[in-house]
């Protein structure tokens, strides 16, 4: 899924990825378990009346169609792999947990993958002053050209041409 953001006559594109930051909550695509077996419909295993049914994060059981969730809690997203609904067997889903977004009080920490600035394109911070260990790689090399907050500005940055500017991460709720 692709959004695009508009500001004045600026238009970044930031694809989506198929994470989760509340398993519970997680609306996601991915019908595939880890050990690639692909998952079975809810509706093929859960009732109209099933505690489960209820908290799932779709509408009903058809709109959560064969895709990976965790209605009960478990931690992680999960599927049903197996069409008998008597022997209900389940297994975890691959989906990562997202990383992209921040805690404006531990901006410092963030160690995502983001390089895209709120104008232009990040650059590398081995062309800056900074100690490594202001940065939550270890290293100001490893930081690549990733957003970082190494001076404690309450939100992830990075050097640009036109300056140190702000990256486009959400803060996490």
């Amino acid at each position: 899924a692709m959004f695009y953001l508009f500001s004045l006559a600026l238009v970044v594109r930031v694809v989506c990825l198929d994470c989760f930051f509340k398993s519970s909550l997680y609306i996601g695509h991915v019908n595939i378990t880890i050990d690639d077996v692909p998952c079975d419909r809810w509706d093929a295993h859960l009732s109209h009346s099933d505690p489960l049914t209820l908290k799932l994060p779709d509408v009903s059981t058809s709109e959560g169609a064969n895709y990976c969730r965790d209605p009960d809690e478990k931690g992680h997203p999960w599927c049903y792999v197996s069409n008998d609904p008597h022997h209900k067997t389940w297994e975890f889903c691959d989906v990562l947990f997202c990383r992209e977004c921040y805690f404006a009080n531990r901006s410092h920490e963030y160690n995502g993958y983001v390089t895209t600035p709120i104008n232009g394109n990040c650059l590398a911070w081995t062309g800056t002053s900074f100690p490594d260990s202001s940065f939550p790689d270890g290293s100001v090399a490893r930081a690549h050209n990733y957003c970082r907050d190494p001076d404690n500005r309450g939100y992830p940055h990075c050097p640009t041409s036109h300056g140190v500017l702000p990256c486009l991460i959400p803060k996490c709720n």
